[in-house]
């Protein structure tokens, strides 16, 4: 935008730049000082949905970081080295890495809320799987199963940790910096208390205990988020197909 004004008598251009407020759909629109953006996340209606989000974050981090204090006790009694130990460890971490392209082709076919909890249940399964297969594994066989059971559970987390921030990123778009920051926050927190949390456990009834405790918290989480994810690809769908009918009534 150009404005002219006095400078000695004469007339001087002056450009000043307008950074004008645009829409998610690339249009102005005019603000009447009722901003979505600012409108209370942790509402009624949004509270029971974010806490088993934050729920479900809480968990599968817990998961990454809860068999540290007694992973290395229970190899030790299979001859285990300690190379071994770290290469379970990783495991997990890894296959959350390498399952992306398969975690966002099971969004495409099944669609999010279906590859949500086929990959939440994935986790949960083997993780209980974690906690009884020293009971019925021969125990030369079982470091090598530990390290295909925490891949396969990461592989699980990955699928349902894909699905699940996309359909964050479409339902709370508008304050989505903020649900992100406390994802981070929560995911954090699961990290750190995993391993005081697993030690715990382990020493009142073994490694049983706290995968089937935390493996249950990923199962709990499920129904909730499961039925908004489906109700938000109903949205979507109507959103679409009333954009599709207009584009062809317009043309």
């Amino acid at each position: 935008m150009k404005l002219f004004g006095k400078n000695g008598g004469e007339d001087e251009e002056v450009t000043v730049l307008v950074t004008p407020h645009l829409a998610d759909n690339g249009d102005e629109e005019e603000s009447d000082g009722d901003d979505d953006d600012d409108e209370a996340l942790f509402t009624r209606a949004n509270l029971p949905t974010l806490l088993c989000f934050f729920w479900f974050v809480f968990a599968s981090a817990a998961f990454m970081s809860i068999i540290t204090p007694f992973l290395p006790l229970e190899l030790a009694d299979c001859g285990a080295n300690s190379a071994i130990v770290g290469v379970i460890f990783a495991a997990y971490p890894l296959a959350n890495l390498a399952s992306v392209p398969v975690a966002t082709r099971f969004c495409s076919i099944l669609g999010r809320s279906r590859a949500f909890v086929a990959g939440a249940t994935l986790e949960a399964l083997f993780g209980i799987l974690f906690g009884y297969i020293h009971k019925v594994a021969p125990l030369g066989a079982l470091k090598w199963l530990y390290l295909a059971i925490r891949f396969a559970q990461g592989m699980g987390s990955s699928i349902a940790y894909t699905a699940i921030i996309a359909w964050v990123s479409d339902k709370y778009r508008p304050r989505l910096a903020t649900v992100l920051g406390f994802q981070e926050a929560v995911g954090g927190i699961g990290y750190m208390l995993g391993p005081s949390l697993g030690g715990l456990l382990y020493q009142l009834r073994g490694i049983t205990l706290p995968m089937l405790l935390f493996s249950i918290s990923v199962l709990i989480s499920l129904p909730a988020l499961h039925l908004s994810m489906v109700q938000t690809e109903r949205q979507q769908a109507t959103r679409h197909e009333a954009a599709g009918e207009k584009a062809e009534e317009e043309g």
